[in-house]
């Protein structure tokens, strides 16, 4: 089982180097040092972000969203809207997975098959109360018609 998906789409982008520069200009921090505190992330991460546009491991996305209380599709470029409503009841990933899947009257199995990456990965999730890399995090999400701050139990709002 690789690491990461093949061809993907979702290991750097210009969108969200840009992003990132913006975030630390926005929040008036004078270095990728005083952003990496502020977010409470390592310097490395930041620096690759905002030299290079890599992106960092789906749990530091989500902790940098939630220290800046903005959107992952936000964080991520994907739109420049900022239009995040935290959840009053936060929930996990691997709880947002079954209801969704109960909603689509679909076992984990069942929404599993219709993925391009192996069935395991959910167990493994699971198992080890990990999250998917970005790739997967948004196959799963376009399956469902939700957005990547639904899924990962951020918010309230499908979209």
């Amino acid at each position: 089982m690789s690491k990461f998906p093949e061809n993907s789409e979702m290991r750097m982008s210009k969108e969200f180097s840009e992003r990132i520069k913006e975030l630390i200009e926005d929040n008036e921090c004078e270095s990728n040092t005083d952003f990496a505190k502020l977010v409470g992330v390592s310097f490395p991460v930041i620096i690759k972000a905002a030299n290079y546009g890599i992106f960092p491991t789906t749990k530091t996305l989500i902790k940098i969203a939630d220290k800046l209380d903005i959107s992952l599709s936000y964080l991520l470029g994907m739109t420049d809207v900022n239009d995040y409503i935290g959840s009053n009841k936060p929930s996990d990933f691997y709880t947002r997975i079954q209801e969704l899947a109960a909603e689509k009257k679909q076992t984990i199995g069942g929404v599993a098959s219709k993925m391009t990456f192996s069935r395991t990965y959910f167990y493994v999730w699971k198992k080890k109360n990990t999250l998917p890399l970005l790739d997967y995090a948004m196959e799963i999400a376009n399956y469902f018609g939700v957005s990547l701050d639904y899924l990962f139990g951020r918010s309230d709002y499908r979209k």
